[in-house]
């Protein structure tokens, strides 16, 4: 008994993360089921449910982690996870660093499947994928939606991002 107790500790408390994202992987499967998916539209569930894993493994360890330092600390440690994005956009740049790490702490998570288009009049952050915009490819650390500052949408760029394989991005809305 004591060697399945141990591994029931060990498949429960390993990785708390990971054990989160397999009660979803469940959750979603039992859905499925429930209301009798057709088998091509689960798979397709089911790929873009673990296309996301590693977003939501990244966010729920900083959830866990952040909150346990102190303020100083978090505020390093965010600016420093955000540097190449907040680095890149040119009205972000040169902020103090307290709006910074708000402006990093305002982005949301999004995963893209291919095909999808990512909606203008936001600033985003592409951690992971390929997507192109008006004729050009944008690539892991790629930033667009910097015109996400103007007042008036006619004169922000035209052109919609569209997922050409399934891409994580970061992301924050005008509002």
């Amino acid at each position: 008994t004591y060697v399945l107790a141990a591994f029931c500790d060990v498949a429960t408390n390993g990785d708390p993360a990971l054990t989160a994202f397999r009660q979803r992987l469940d959750g979603l499967n039992a859905y499925i089921a429930f209301n009798g998916v057709p088998s091509e539209m689960a798979g397709r569930m089911r790929s873009y449910m673990n296309q996301q894993k590693g977003m939501q493994l990244r966010q729920e360890l900083g959830q866990r982690a952040l909150p346990n330092l102190s303020l100083a600390l978090q505020m390093e440690v965010i600016q420093f996870v955000n540097r190449r994005w907040l680095g890149t956009v040119w009205f972000i740049r040169n902020l103090d660093a307290p709006v910074k790490v708000r402006l990093a702490m305002a982005m949301q998570p999004k995963v893209l499947a291919p095909g999808e288009v990512a909606p203008n009049r936001n600033l985003y952050n592409l951690t992971r994928g390929t997507m192109t915009q008006g004729g050009r490819v944008l690539s892991k650390g790629a930033v667009w939606g910097d015109d996400v500052i103007l007042e008036n949408p006619r004169h922000a760029f035209p052109h919609l991002a569209r997922a050409i394989t399934y891409a994580d991005a970061m992301y924050f809305s005008r509002q």
